[in-house]
């Protein structure tokens, strides 16, 4: 036994002294990349190390971070891909296992009862067989075309542990800009409610002075459907708020209204910070999860060429057995039961009119094709960033531009009320101001949440946000990993060396306040105007209710029926009373007789 055994295992050990066929892997070109960002000019554009791990912090918001925090937990895609990069390594361990000769062992006893007639002299009428053996196949891997299997198979291993970084990435930016948008509802209703207060307290000055022929119907017409049209904006906004909410709580990886009682509270927006850190092009190479997936596939590409070019060469098998035979099972451990045998086999394709070098072709092909793919991706990763950055710099200076024209319309309104209120004017004037007022406060909210948004997209575009557990980050296997990868002239910050070593923000001391920490909230974080203490007590009644959105409609709704409050015969004192021509008589349509429903033949089938 111990004679086969060697025999088997040195033939083995002979055929695998070969060698490896198909090119090494060397990375591709980098592409032209800038040396810096075409913005950074500017002074909110700051050409320092961000922190990116976790940097949602910049918004100094506990809610946001409370929400994060449980969507890196819980969420369900992040979960799915988890598993995916499981299955992953469990396909590598699987590839490696054909390295090693595949061993089986079977056992077998039968009893034969033979004919009388047809026996042969001399032997026995019965006859019994114990039988014991163990098998071994074993693909000899002399070329490497296994080898090159498992290489391929790690570069995906690779790529799918990038993938779920991007999951991550992804999650915590959609999630922030959820948030924003949930933010920016409320932000829309407290304005669009103030508006409304303020024009019903402003509605009875009319009303006063259209009763003392003071004014036409046409400014008390013009001055109930203002008001009307106002409330109509509220319910479309109330309803994005609540598809917001839904949003975050399906992103945590809950029901639809688990993250109500976190929003009761109405807070203001989240203000961005002052200046952005947005270091140098070259680094987006070692950050991008998405980019590091498409290189480490490029790579298990470049091993699957190697695996075709395999298939010129023979390929060499050893099948093995050895085991016990034996009539009695007394018998059966006697050295004379011992079997063995060694059948070395080889397997070559001689004869395949070019089906071998065309599919080598075809991998050399995709070779090539992913090089550029890749290219091209870290191009659009720069040309995405760098629209971030130019996109935050534009929204800083229309926030300004907003802010000033919000603060010129509230004081025309302020003194054409004051005008018309003295009857030094009519009432054009305040209502063309009421709709500016409430238009532009709208659009400087709407401007305030797209500059924090273009925050979250800047530290997305960056690859910000994936490495959760800094401690971790910037590890020796990940330097090893990713260096020396790229032909030529390698980048500053080659990729995977130093991944956000810079770690989280709560740790980083040596950024500027205005980088690492948004503004204090000041008086401008909200956009509504300025109330007079009773409208602020009206107001604080349906601003601060778990059930946002029923309570505030309450309150809009305890004016819906304006002909109550402001009847359109509403006539002057001492006028004569002119009514109004009545209105068309409505048409009643009859109802239409549903169509019979057909029965689906897929579905009666089942029902049998």
């Amino acid at each position: 036994m111990l004679r086969f055994l060697s025999l088997f295992l040195l033939t083995g050990l002979t055929l695998l002294t070969g060698c490896m066929v198909g090119p090494d892997y060397v990375g591709p070109p980098c592409p032209p990349t800038p040396k810096e960002w075409t913005q950074n000019d500017h002074k909110e554009v700051r050409p320092e190390n961000p922190a990116i791990d976790d940097w949602w912090m910049v918004f100094d918001d506990p809610v946001l971070n409370t929400i994060l925090t449980a969507v890196n937990e819980q969420n369900l895609s992040l979960r799915s891909a988890a598993w995916k990069v499981y299955q992953a390594r469990a396909a590598l361990c699987a590839t490696q296992g054909q390295l090693f000769p595949a061993i089986g062992t079977d056992a077998s006893y039968s009893y034969v009862k033979m004919s009388g007639d047809n026996k042969p002299r001399g032997t026995d009428l019965f006859a019994s067989t114990w039988d014991w053996g163990v098998s071994a196949n074993w693909e000899l891997d002399v070329f490497g075309q296994i080898k090159r299997y498992i290489e391929a198979q790690e570069a995906e291993v690779e790529a799918t542990e990038d993938d779920y970084r991007n999951v991550k990435m992804v999650l915590m930016a959609d999630t922030a800009r959820t948030y924003i948008d949930a933010r920016l509802y409320q932000e829309r209703m407290e304005i669009v409610r103030a508006n409304i207060l303020q024009q019903r307290e402003f509605l009875r000055i009319i009303v006063a002075r259209f009763t003392k022929g003071k004014d036409s119907r046409l400014d008390y017409s013009q001055a109930v459907a203002n008001l009307a049209a106002v409330e109509a904006s509220y319910p479309s906004i109330m309803s994005g708020y609540r598809e917001s909410l839904n949003r975050l709580s399906v992103l945590m990886g809950c029901p639809p209204g688990t993250v109500d009682e976190l929003m009761k509270k109405v807070e203001p927006l989240p203000v961005a910070p002052d200046a952005v850190a947005v270091s140098i092009p070259a680094d987006i190479l070692r950050r991008r999860p998405d980019i590091r997936a498409m290189e480490r596939r490029l790579a298990a590409q470049n091993a699957r060429i190697g695996v075709a070019m395999a298939e010129r060469y023979p390929k060499f098998y050893i099948n093995g057995s050895f085991g016990l035979e034996a009539d009695r099972l007394d018998d059966l451990f006697n050295a004379r039961s011992f079997t063995a045998s060694v059948m070395p086999s080889l397997s070559w394709r001689l004869l395949e009119f070019g089906r071998i070098r065309c599919t080598i072709m075809q991998q050399e092909g995709l070779t090539e094709q992913m090089k550029y793919d890749y290219q091209e991706t870290v191009l659009e990763a720069a040309e995405e960033v760098d629209n971030a950055i130019s996109n935050y710099v534009r929204l800083q200076q229309r926030v300004e531009y907003l802010e000033e024209t919000v603060v010129r319309y509230r004081q025309a309104l302020q003194l054409s009320e004051q005008l018309y209120s003295a009857g030094r004017n009519n009432y054009l004037p305040v209502l063309d101001s009421q709709r500016y007022v409430l238009e532009y406060e709208e659009l400087l909210a709407v401007a305030r949440a797209n500059l924090a948004t273009s925050v979250v997209q800047i530290y997305k575009a960056l690859g910000g946000g994936w490495q959760v557990d800094p401690v971790s980050a910037g590890t020796g296997q990940q330097i090893d990993r990713f260096r020396n990868r790229y032909a030529g002239e390698a980048p500053t910050s080659r990729p995977g060396e130093s991944v956000n070593t810079n770690g989280p923000l709560a740790s980083r001391h040596d950024l500027p306040v205005e980088v690492a920490k948004s503004s204090s909230r000041q008086s401008l974080s909200t956009t509504r105007a300025t109330l007079t203490e009773e409208q602020k007590a009206n107001l604080a009644t349906t601003s601060e209710s778990p059930q946002q959105g029923t309570e505030s409609m309450k309150e809009i709704q305890s004016a819906k029926n304006l002909n109550q409050q402001y009847p359109l015969d509403l006539q002057p004192e001492n006028t004569p009373t002119t009514r109004l021509p009545k209105k068309a008589p409505s048409v009643v349509i009859p109802p239409t007789e549903a169509p019979k429903s057909q029965p689906d033949p897929l579905l009666e089938g089942l029902r049998k």
